[in-house]
């Protein structure tokens, strides 16, 4: 989402081992834009589960490169929602990011950054554990090493931390179905009826 230089890295995500907080809104799917930049969020009913993709629009969506596309999963932990994806890397693997989100009405979503710093890691180490992303000890890079469930009661008791200024979406439109067909069968060899 054009953002990844600002998104706390996690060695886990937030999706229970079981899904079962897996959430479904079918008002994410269209296109959303930003001050900067357009997006098509669909969902593949083929996976059976609550798995969307995001593809930067342009006037060549039909040939969006497969880097262009991220999956990510809705998430329900007490009551809010929140967006877990793999888009930055750590030692060449795909990490997780989380971002919460807000729906004001079904055109218009607030997207909330988890607002997390080292010094507050370090103050609740008892409940969350990370390790120095580059390796010296005064980094301020870090990644959360806390497994899913730790994590998920820190997000639930740290919520506060989802705060400032939201990044607004605005729906545009709906997404276009050929479009989506497309690109499942494209990149996904998943033939959408």
């Amino acid at each position: 989402m054009s953002m990844g230089g600002c998104l706390v890295q996690s060695q886990y995500g937030i999706v229970s081992d079981d899904r079962s907080n897996l959430s479904y809104n079918k008002n994410l799917y269209g296109q959303w834009t930003n001050e900067t930049n357009l997006y098509n969020i669909f969902y593949n009913p083929n996976t059976k589960t609550s798995y969307y993709w995001v593809v930067e629009a342009d006037e060549k969506i039909g040939l969006a490169a497969k880097s262009d596309i991220v999956e990510f999963n809705l998430v329900k932990i007490a009551g809010s929602l929140y967006v877990d994806m793999q888009l930055t890397e750590y030692k060449g693997k795909k990490t997780h990011n989380i971002l919460k989100i807000e729906f004001i009405d079904p055109n218009t979503l607030y997207v909330y950054l988890f607002n997390l710093d080292k010094d507050y890691l370090q103050r609740h180490s008892d409940e969350i554990t990370f390790a120095n992303s580059k390796g010296a000890a005064d980094s301020e890079d870090f990644l959360i090493t806390s497994g899913t469930k730790q994590l998920q009661q820190f997000i639930k008791k740290h919520d506060h931390l989802f705060d400032g200024n939201p990044l607004v979406f605005r729906k545009v439109k709906g997404t276009n179905n050929d479009t989506v067909k497309g690109l499942l069968k494209s990149y996904f060899g998943i033939k959408n009826n």
